[in-house]
């Protein structure tokens, strides 16, 4: 897909293709955006195309891991394979009659089965809770989904903060995000991932109430916003638009926090969905987050600037490659293919937003092209500051537009970095933390110079011993990252190197 990032059009494909809250605090304080590492050597110099090439090889990381993995696609597909077609024709017999989905992952194994030993057999044989859900969009179109929670979740009557994810376009799965769905839920959370209409396991058309396929035209009043328009007489068809994810974003959001006594608004008899979240009773209603990549945190930067559509207040949202200052340009209109963005479709920042990005679309090519303005991404991370929200803009060295997805084996060209996948889980899990969960002393994960993970081989098995990554050898060479954090009184510059007195 293409969207906009920083203020400027940038490629973006989706992996198939292929509180603090302000602490509460009456001083909001921020930390100027700052370059992790040193300018380096001058432009077209042979130094300066030998650290590109360098640069450019770290996002093969994550294929040459795999391939350097005795037997992980000879066992990794196979089991995939099979465990998917076990489910496969009940799923399609009970759920689904009438209702096709046309989807691209739904027959190519390796593009849908995400990371092949996160899935639900193994997260339920650790005692996490896990079930599989189904929901009617906006427009009456059968979503699957699935909801995570904690271990121990089935035995106590707690209640959890609800974060729930949007996937990317062109045929991006959910499954491509069940890394964050079970980093979250094995931290505290209650998570839904779902795939949009068109992707994944969800179905194809829109349905009229009777079960008939509904293609008659738009029905949807004047001025409404671009990323819930029908495009099409046949809403939702052809899968790559940008309401698929704004409705989907909204409306599975609107989902997650039903209750018997607040049905879900799009629920119908005879569909085999459920009237309301089964797991509302688990689910805390003032503390939520959602996130997205690609399309998807399009869709969540323009979701968080209407609470006039949610059922319940956001906290944050974090969104992976990357957040958007606009969701409506001049010119031609939609993004990407406007001009300036118009007045209606800035994305107003309500709620502290965590960004994302990498440094090149996929693994194609190095760019020895003139290095880009390293403020260039900076056009959202401004904006959120301007509004008086913490704002995160962070890039990461080497990483590709699929750093945020899971898709094994497929091509060099759809790779990512090693660490790419664990930095992610670290920065979505600490903002999280402390903007939904509201945990103050977690804001010093976001600012500290090292980053403390632990990688998982490729047959699943996590490393003997945490893996310390320093920030400067994690951050862009060329784009700049930025920190507008209020926290207990100081100001943080540099990754926390620096603390002034505010």
């Amino acid at each position: 897909m293409l969207c906009r990032a920083g203020g400027r059009a940038r490629l973006r494909v989706s992996a198939a293709l292929v509180a603090l809250a302000c602490v509460c605090l009456p001083l909001f304080v921020t930390g100027e955006g700052v370059r992790a590492v040193p300018a380096g050597p001058p432009y077209g110099s042979n130094e300066w195309v030998r650290r590109e090439l360098e640069n450019w090889g770290r996002s093969f990381e994550r294929y040459r891991e795999q391939r350097a993995t005795p037997g992980f696609l000879d066992r990794a597909v196979p089991v995939e394979r099979n465990r998917l077609r076990a489910f496969w024709a009940p799923e399609d017999a009970t759920q689904f009659r009438g209702r096709p989905r046309m989807t691209f992952t739904r027959w190519s194994t390796t593009l849908f089965m995400g990371d092949p030993w996160r899935n639900e057999p193994n997260w339920e044989a650790a005692g996490g809770a896990h079930t599989r859900v189904y929901l009617l969009n906006r427009w009456g179109a059968k979503l699957t989904g699935d909801l995570w929670g904690p271990p121990g979740m089935a035995h106590t009557e707690a209640t959890y903060p609800l974060v729930v994810i949007t996937t990317g376009s062109i045929q991006g799965s959910a499954r491509m995000y069940w890394w964050a769905a079970q980093t979250l839920a094995s931290h505290g959370y209650v998570v839904l991932t779902y795939d949009v209409q068109g992707q994944g396991e969800s179905e194809t058309f829109a349905h009229h109430a009777d079960g008939s396929i509904r293609c008659d035209g738009a029905d949807q009043p004047s001025g409404t916003p671009y990323f819930i328009t029908e495009l099409t007489p046949c809403p939702g068809f052809p899968f790559q638009q940008s309401a698929n994810f704004g409705v989907g974003a909204i409306d599975s959001f609107n989902f997650a926090v039903s209750t018997p006594g607040s049905p879900y608004a799009h629920w119908q008899d005879g569909t085999g969905t459920a009237p309301y979240n089964p797991w509302y009773e688990h689910i805390d209603r003032t503390r939520t987050g959602i996130a997205g990549h690609s399309l998807g945190a399009a869709a969540v930067s323009f979701v968080q600037a209407h609470p006039e559509y949610l059922n319940a207040d956001l906290s944050a949202i974090v969104a992976w490659d990357s957040l958007s200052a606009c969701s409506e340009y001049a010119d031609r209109g939609p993004p990407p293919f406007g001009g300036e963005c118009l007045e209606r479709g800035v994305n107003t920042p309500r709620v502290p937003a965590l960004d994302l990005s990498a440094d090149y679309f996929l693994s194609f090519l190095p760019d020895l092209g003139r290095p880009p303005d390293p403020k260039e991404r900076h056009a959202a991370f401004d904006l959120w500051r301007e509004h008086g929200q913490d704002v995160l803009t962070i890039s990461l060295r080497g990483s590709t537009h699929l750093e945020f997805t899971s898709v094994p084996g497929v091509t060099p060209f759809l790779s990512g970095t090693k660490y790419g996948q664990d930095v992610s889980a670290y920065y979505t899990l600490a903002f999280f933390d402390t903007y939904v969960k509201g945990d103050t002393a977690a804001a010093a994960r976001l600012v500290d110079r090292t980053v403390e993970v632990t990688h998982l081989d490729l047959m699943g098995v996590p490393d003997p011993s945490p893996t310390v990554l320093d920030i400067a050898d994690l951050s862009s060479l060329y784009h700049d990252s930025a920190v507008s954090v209020s926290v207990a009184g100081l100001c943080f510059t540099d990754w926390g190197e620096q603390a002034d007195a505010c």
